[in-house]
């Protein structure tokens, strides 16, 4: 499981307290996000302009969307 999936599965359980506090005690310092689709309704606080937002104003993290890294729709 990529981070990114496991982040959004922890999102989709979790608070935003709780989800960011997780990644800012771990020391995270930087998310690429290689979803094809990171603007779902389904991906909640995760979603790209707030994630970004979030992960520089809460966890001091940078945040890059990088879709090319992502599997293709064939193989996933």
């Amino acid at each position: 499981m990529s981070l990114l999936n496991y982040l959004q599965s922890v999102s989709q359980k979790k608070n935003a307290e709780t989800f960011f506090t997780k990644l800012r005690n771990a020391g995270v310092k930087r998310i690429i996000d290689i979803r094809l689709n990171n603007v779902s309704q389904l991906a909640g606080f995760v979603k790209k302009d707030d994630l970004g937002y979030f992960l520089r104003e809460l966890c001091d993290c940078s945040y890059k969307h990088t879709p090319y890294l992502a599997p293709t729709k064939e193989i996933s």
